[in-house]
């Protein structure tokens, strides 16, 4: 039986088909100091039981839509008893959920259904003592069955994916950033035959990341329910050398030993501030298009978009954001390979042309487009040491 049944039936009723994952494990949290509001605030360390469904939002239809169990339910109704509601997203990056009609019903459902709620609530031991305030509820771990790269055996599939796929050497991967694999498992299915990268903040265990090596598995990325975004490999990076950011972590590898990931087009100002200070400079390497004006985020206008609002360019964002947080040098634009570019733009006018329905969406076409992984590590490293001298690590000035 799941923990929140009158959830779990919303969501059915709302959405067909439910996945269940990490299934009875309670939402764990602790009390964290927040400086600038001069408080303790709550903070989740791991969401526990999580329901996938297809986003209604975007289309998505491989269950990237999730919902943790306390959705709308308050973590402690005395110490904290404000309605979760950030515990619903999609991992569809491009998609926002922001006032949508389904959790307006999803609330409704759950209004008239208090008893089930409250037994939900009963149910899930996950509250921080009263008493002692702070107290967290056990660190992060690696999933059941994680063994190094280094350890399995010669022709494993894990290490012929990697080798195919992004054209890293297992070993490397190993001993420089602790990466591994978990088979078939007997616990959660989305676990199984995944390449794992562990990702670290502080030299502590966040959470980690796992990519499947199955073709047929609609899901590439796995990530486990609560985990916060960090900048990954910040830590192993020197201070006052320059950092390459890359928005994933095959993108970040293939950037060299300065290669780091925020997740994402963007940063929050706790990070953009970390790195800021960190390092006298950067290269933002982020995925090509984020150079151009992404028609998605153009202001509406009528039933059409602002013809005055091209969009945010979100690589210039990351830049302006930097200098503004006190990065001594303003970082540099990675300068990409023409042919990449071209293939940005094609995609990007394509695109807007379908939003403005000047065209109609074509099902056949390709909108890939090469980021850093696909360049791989001998073409980012020629990229890289093609930069002016400012903007080169000290491994690439030797």
């Amino acid at each position: 039986m799941v923990l929140n049944p009158a959830l779990f039936d919303a969501l059915t009723d709302y959405f067909g088909t439910v996945r269940v994952s990490d299934e009875n494990t309670p939402l764990k949290w602790e009390w964290k100091d927040d400086v600038k509001l001069k408080k303790r605030v709550p903070r989740i360390t791991s969401a526990g039981e999580q329901y996938y469904v297809c986003c209604p939002v975007c289309g998505d239809r491989r269950f990237r839509l999730a919902i943790g169990h306390r959705f709308l339910t308050p973590l402690d109704k005395t110490f904290a008893p404000e309605l979760l509601r950030h515990t619903y997203k999609c991992y569809n990056e491009n998609c926002s959920l922001k006032d949508h009609r389904c959790v307006a019903s999803i609330q409704t459902y759950l209004q008239n259904h208090r008893d089930l709620i409250g037994l939900a609530v009963y149910r899930m031991k996950s509250k921080a003592p009263a008493a002692a305030p702070g107290q967290g509820h056990g660190p992060i771990a690696l999933p059941p069955g994680f063994t190094l790269l280094s350890q399995l055996p010669a022709g494993h599939p894990a290490l012929s994916f990697i080798i195919s796929k992004y054209r890293f050497d297992p070993l490397y991967l190993a001993m420089a950033y602790g990466v591994g694999f978990v088979g078939q498992t007997s616990g959660f299915m989305q676990v199984s035959n995944r390449i794992i990268f562990p990702v670290y903040e502080g030299g502590r265990l966040v959470y980690w990341q796992g990519r499947t090596i199955l073709a047929d598995e609609p899901t590439r990325w796995y990530i486990p329910a609560g985990a916060k975004k960090v900048v990954y490999n910040i830590d192993r990076v020197p201070e006052g050398d320059v950092a390459v950011i890359a928005e994933g972590i095959p993108a970040s590898i293939a950037s060299g030993p300065t290669g780091t990931a925020v997740f994402g087009k963007d940063m929050d100002f706790h990070r953009t501030y970390q790195v800021a200070k960190r390092f006298r400079t950067a290269v933002i390497a982020l995925d090509p298009e984020t150079q151009l004006p992404d028609p998605r985020t153009r202001r509406k206008k009528g039933v059409g978009y602002d013809p005055n609002d091209n969009g945010r360019i979100f690589a210039e964002e990351m830049r302006t954001k930097l200098v503004e947080a006190g990065m001594k040098i303003p970082p540099l634009i990675l300068p990409y390979p023409a042919a990449v570019m071209a293939r940005a733009k094609a995609v990007f006018d394509y695109k807007r042309a379908v939003m403005d329905g000047v065209i109609p969406k074509d099902p056949n076409f390709d909108e890939s487009i090469p980021d850093p992984a696909d360049i791989g590590m001998r073409g980012m490293h020629e990229i890289l040491r093609s930069l002016p001298p400012t903007y080169r690590s000290a491994y690439l000035c030797r």
